[in-house]
């Protein structure tokens, strides 16, 4: 399943679109990194690709440090999203190399990935 990360946060993408953003409009909302309220909107498509399109006509993307001119690029496995002081990479799995042994918890209904820190003990 395709993920976005940024820092110690995983978004799963699809179905559907995923709103990028510092405001009440964007489903991921990051503040502290000058993001627009509603700075990018990322698609799933076929294939594993994912499109980005801007979510405001001032918003700039970056794909691999290249700056999208028409607002909108595709993101393939590996490559890194630039939202203003924001960076995401593009990942098949919700884990880096080193992470085999960590633990995520994924949230079906809202479409988010947590890390499991430490040792949660999850039921009763």
């Amino acid at each position: 399943m395709p993920y976005l990360e940024f820092e110690d946060q995983r978004r799963a993408l699809g179905p559907g679109v995923l709103t990028i953003g510092s405001g009440t409009e964007a489903g991921w909302r990051i503040h502290g990194h000058d993001l627009l309220p509603l700075h990018a909107l990322v698609t799933l498509e076929r294939g594993g690709e994912a499109l980005v399109a801007r979510g405001s006509s001032s918003a700039a993307i970056l794909i691999n440090g290249v700056e999208q001119p028409e607002g909108k690029g595709t993101l393939r496995y590996g490559d890194t999203l630039r939202l203003a002081s924001a960076e995401f990479r593009y990942t098949q799995t919700a884990g880096r190399a080193g992470e085999a042994l960590q633990g995520f918890l994924r949230d079906m209904r809202r479409g988010r990935v947590y890390r499991l820190l430490h040792h949660p003990e999850l039921g009763r």
